[in-house]
C-alpha cells in the first residue's frame, strides 16, 4: 500500500513538473513567434496551451508584439483573443509605453482599442517617451494623458521634450519644439521643479524661441495663482550677459 501511494506522488509530481515545462514551452515559442511575425505559429502555440498574458520574459506576448506597426496585426489577433491591453509587469511596463518608444503607429492603434496612456515604469509615461512625435503626443493627449505627471526623478513630459532640442538633427529638434508647444496648448505646467532645481523654462534657455513662449507661459501660471509680484517677473526675465 506504501508503494502505491509512493507511486501515485511520484505520478502527480511527474504530471504537474511536465505541465509547467510543457506551458513554459510554448510560453516560449509564443514569445518566439511574435518575434518573428508568424501569426500561425502564434496560433499553434496559443492552441498548445501558451498563455497569452504571461510574463516569463518579463514582457507579455502583447509587449513583445508592441514594437513596431509591422506588428499590428499580430497585436489585433492578441487582443482579439484575450491579450490584456493594461497589464503591467514587475517594473510597471506596459505594451503602450514599449510602443510609445518604438512605433508611433502601434502606440496609436493600442490607444484606439483602449490602452492607459497614465500608466507608469518606475515614474515613466508613455508621454514622457513619445516627445519626439509631435503626433503621437498629440494622440495621447487626446485620449487622456496627463501632461504633468513626473517621473522618479521629477521630470515632466515638458521637461523631456525641452531637453530634447538640445541634441539630435535639425528635424529631431524640430520636433521636440513642436511637442513642447503642443503640450503647452494643453495645459502643461512650466514651473514644475525636478529633483535638480530645474523646470522647463530654466533648461530651455538656449533655445531662444521656445524660452521665450515658455516664459509667457510661466508668467501667466503665476498670474493665475495670483502669485505674480514684482521679484517673480524678474526671476522670469532672461539674464543678459554684460
Amino acid at each position: 500500500m506504501k508503494n502505491i501511494k509512493l507511486l501515485l506522488i511520484i505520478s502527480t509530481m511527474s504530471f504537474s513538473i511536465f505541465c509547467v515545462t510543457s506551458k513554459e514551452s510554448q510560453n516560449l515559442k509564443l514569445a518566439d513567434a511574435i518575434d518573428k511575425n508568424s501569426l500561425p505559429d502564434v496560433k499553434t502555440a496559443l492552441k498548445n496551451g501558451a498563455d497569452i498574458n504571461n510574463l516569463d520574459l518579463d514582457l507579455s506576448p502583447l509587449m513583445i508584439a508592441a514594437t513596431t506597426k509591422e506588428y499590428i496585426p499580430l497585436a489585433r489577433y492578441l487582443l482579439k483573443n484575450g491579450a490584456k491591453i493594461n497589464l503591467q509587469n514587475k517594473n510597471g511596463w506596459t505594451a503602450l509605453i514599449n510602443a510609445a518608444f518604438n512605433s508611433a503607429d502601434m502606440a496609436e492603434f493600442l490607444l484606439k482599442h483602449g490602452a492607459n496612456p497614465n500608466l507608469t515604469s518606475q515614474g515613466t509615461s508613455p508621454l514622457m517617451v513619445a516627445t519626439y512625435s509631435v503626433d503621437l503626443v498629440n494622440s495621447l493627449l487626446k485620449h487622456g494623458a496627463n501632461p504633468n505627471l513626473t517621473d522618479n526623478e521629477g521630470n515632466t513630459a515638458l521637461i523631456y521634450a525641452v531637453e530634447g532640442t538640445k541634441e539630435g538633427s535639425a528635424q529631431e529638434k524640430e520636433n521636440r519644439t513642436r511637442a513642447a508647444e503642443s503640450l503647452l496648448n494643453h495645459g502643461a505646467k512650466v514651473n514644475i521643479t525636478n529633483n535638480n532645481g530645474d523646470t522647463a523654462l530654466s533648461l530651455a534657455k538656449p533655445n531662444k524661441v521656445l524660452f521665450y513662449k515658455l516664459q509667457a507661459a510661466a508668467t501667466k501660471e503665476l498670474t493665475d495663482k495670483g502669485k505674480i509680484n514684482k521679484i517673480n517677473v524678474l526671476n522670469l526675465l532672461p539674464r543678459v550677459q554684460p
